[in-house]
């Protein structure tokens, strides 16, 4: 039951109790690595995708050296877009990449004379990934968005919501309500990404009123989207940010950044058949499949360039 799960941290002098539901997703993941690491025994494997999500620098590094004290006994497999858990120590650890050839994956092990080669070549992509990590989590800037674009109308890249309707206990058709939001999603996965606030009422004047429990609303979102779509859950951001409302206190309000996907998202309906939304300006838009695999021609990669769209507009 997560209302009774806790983390106990224990250092000399000091214990602290922490609920499930309050604490942050990167606490937990360390939390999660840790418990793993001291519960394999000698010779087991691990397999972790995309470590560094929800994780600074910092603490990256502070995992990979962590990974690499106990490799000796444990075997880990680690996938990353960080540059922080790529280690150069090419005596305890290696470096693979992993190629698709139609329905084939093929795994080539890079020789160590390459090395040098494969993180000059992979700096770009890290440079790219490393500077839409530094705005998502770029707090200051994310009071400026919202600062500028509360009291203006809804646009092709945000949409504000005061609260998720199939939140409320007692909400008549959840399912319904489910699939409205999932399209929401999709639709700006279709186009070019979005991002969306709750925790702002809807019609203006616009109020910053926040919202609780919001781990626990994030792993509702995640489950919900995971099982009504196609898209990748690891491939969105879920942030809180505090804002202050009109008194002049902190609200804490709950940021979902969804990328532009390279493949088209489709939403899975009540009667087991499928929507193809599109986002339209500040609408949302039904197309079909053959539309949206049209659109997604030209789209390399999933992507999140419309965050230096929204950046450009906050520090105008």
């Amino acid at each position: 039951d997560g209302d009774q799960s806790a983390l106990i941290l224990k250092e000399k002098g000091l214990e602290t109790k922490l609920r499930l539901e309050k604490m942050g997703s990167g606490i937990l993941n360390i939390a999660f690595f840790l418990i793993w690491l001291k519960k394999l025994h000698k010779d087991k494997f691990l397999f972790i995708e995309e470590p560094e999500l929800f994780l600074f620098p910092g603490l990256q590094k502070k995992i990979l050296d962590k990974f690499l004290s106990i490799s000796d006994n444990i075997q880990i497999f680690i996938t990353t877009h960080s540059r922080y858990f790529l280690s150069k120590n090419d005596e305890i650890c290696s470096v693979y990449s992993i190629q698709k050839l139609k329905n084939e994956s093929i795994a080539y092990k890079i020789p160590r004379e390459d090395f040098s080669e494969i993180y000059k070549d992979i700096d770009s992509v890290l440079d790219e990934y490393e500077s839409e990590q530094n705005i998502i989590y770029n707090d200051s800037l994310w009071v400026k968005f919202v600062e500028k674009a509360i009291d203006r109308d809804e646009d092709q890249l945000w949409d504000f919501k005061e609260f998720l309707e199939w939140w409320h206990p007692d909400c008549s058709n959840k399912e319904e309500k489910q699939v409205k939001f999932c399209e929401i999603v999709s639709a700006f996965a279709n186009a070019k990404g979005g991002l969306i606030i709750i925790g702002i009422t809807d019609k203006k004047p616009r109020k910053i009123i926040g919202i609780k429990k919001i781990e626990e609303r994030k792993k509702s979102i995640l489950r919900t989207i995971d099982r009504l779509t196609n898209i990748s859950k690891t491939s969105i951001f879920l942030r809180d940010i505090p804002l202050k409302n009109k008194n002049d206190d902190f609200c804490n309000c709950f940021f979902i950044f969804v990328p532009q996907t390279k493949d088209f998202i489709s939403v899975k309906k009540q009667n087991q058949d499928f929507s193809f939304p599109l986002r339209v300006g500040s609408e949302i838009q039904k197309t079909g499949d053959k539309i949206l695999r049209d659109m997604k021609k030209n789209v390399y990669k999933n992507n999140f360039n419309y965050l230096y769209t929204l950046k450009e507009f906050s520090e105008s």
